[in-house]
């Protein structure tokens, strides 16, 4: 019997966010295929599976892009903020890519 031939996005334990990273990264001008944040699975020592998704995808990028600083904020994002990366505290919430803030208050997003 065949095995179902996945994609390596499908191997990936967390393709959603290693999906919006890479988008982040696209529009901050950084070609960085999806694969490549979902390949790193471990930080000295430090399991990433076990970290929430919102600190998950702060030491993935920081793994990538050493420089960057980390700028987690909890206020209302300036336009200067854009692109970002929006992570809910539930469990269950997808990443979002916001690419800017509308006057209504609301943001525009990536699907």
């Amino acid at each position: 019997m065949n095995s179902p031939t996945l994609t390596p996005l499908e191997l990936l334990a967390d393709p959603v966010l290693a999906k919006a990273l890479s988008r982040l990264a696209a529009l901050l001008g950084k070609a960085v295929p999806a694969h490549r944040f979902g390949a790193v699975a471990e930080i000295d020592g430090l399991e990433l599976h076990r970290l929430p998704r919102d600190e998950r995808a702060v030491q993935i990028w920081s793994v990538l892009f050493p420089g960057a600083a980390d700028t987690r904020r909890v206020a209302v994002p300036k336009p200067e903020d854009y692109p970002l990366l929006w992570i809910g505290r539930s469990a269950d919430a997808s990443p979002l890519v916001v690419r800017g803030g509308l006057s209504s208050g609301g943001w525009v997003v990536d699907a």
